[in-house]
């Protein structure tokens, strides 16, 4: 599979995305759309995640976060590991992104039982990769 320049030119565009829904697609460029939302998703989520841990360690009690701060953690390791091995073409992507989903799921539950606002932005980011990972795993079954 190559690349299809539309796939990810329409989503940065609502102009092209005529072009999107019109093009004929083959199952190959729907996966590597797939893997593309997915790549982004789960950097966005590491990303939320660190920064989860950064502003945690700040809170007046941090023992009363300690366990969002080892999901944070565990969860941008894996949004990482997952992103890699999507952007080398890893045979191991969709197995890996099954993980990464379950562990975001874990993640999000934890940081939406804190009213904080890195808390609640974690979460939503860990939700989204949740479900671009599951997306993901659907397209390479």
């Amino acid at each position: 599979c190559s690349p299809n320049g539309y796939i990810f030119f329409a989503r940065e565009s609502r102009a092209h995305l005529f072009s999107f829904l019109f093009f004929d697609f083959t199952k190959c460029d729907i996966m590597e759309a797939t893997m593309k939302l997915c790549i982004d998703a789960c950097i966005e989520c590491a990303t939320a995640c660190e920064n989860c841990v950064t502003q945690c360690l700040k809170e007046e009690d941090v023992r009363m976060m300690i366990r969002c701060i080892e999901l944070d953690r565990q969860c941008a390791t894996v949004c990482r590991s997952a992103a890699e091995l999507m952007m080398i073409g890893g045979e191991f992507s969709a197995a890996l992104c099954s993980t990464c989903a379950e562990v975001c799921d874990a993640c999000a539950e934890e940081c939406s039982k804190h009213q904080e606002q890195h808390c609640q932005q974690c979460a939503n980011a860990c939700r989204k990769c949740a479900e671009e990972c599951r997306r993901m795993t659907e397209q390479h079954v």
